[in-house]
């Protein structure tokens, strides 16, 4: 099974995706996890998503699709996986749909955590913000 969580900041991706994992038995994607593995090996993804970075900018599609479509080619692309916070863009939910389609899979279920504002504000309080 293929599924993918998406969600606001502060909605619970990482609560909710740590206990699917578990549950489920699925590997996990996380992009912001992929980047900062990209940009410690210093690989030309990685090069090219710290120029957006160092910038504050979002790292565009087409360097995040291409950091997925590493990580799902080397793991197993029939496997059980949860992308955690991907797709973002509806440019990403097709390229992840084609990606699947090239590779005899499919994406089997889209989870929105959808949370109020006043919440998702209480709960980002307390974290961390690196600038």
């Amino acid at each position: 099974m293929n599924l993918s969580l998406i969600g606001p900041a502060g909605a619970g991706k990482g609560t909710y995706g740590t206990a699917l994992v578990r549950e489920l038995w699925l590997d996990r994607v996380c992009t912001g996890e992929l980047f900062r593995k990209h940009l410690q090996e210093w690989t030309p993804l990685g090069l090219r998503a710290r120029k957006y970075m160092d910038r504050n900018e979002l790292v565009p599609d087409e360097i995040v699709d291409a950091m997925i479509e590493d990580w799902v080619r080397k793991s197993d692309p029939a496997g059980d996986i949860l992308f955690d916070g991907f797709p973002r863009t509806e440019y990403q939910a097709r390229f992840l749909d084609e990606l699947f389609a090239s590779l005899g899979g499919r994406l089997d279920a889209v989870l929105l955590l959808n949370v109020s504002e006043a919440e998702m504000l209480r709960r980002l309080d307390g974290r961390l913000i690196c600038r």
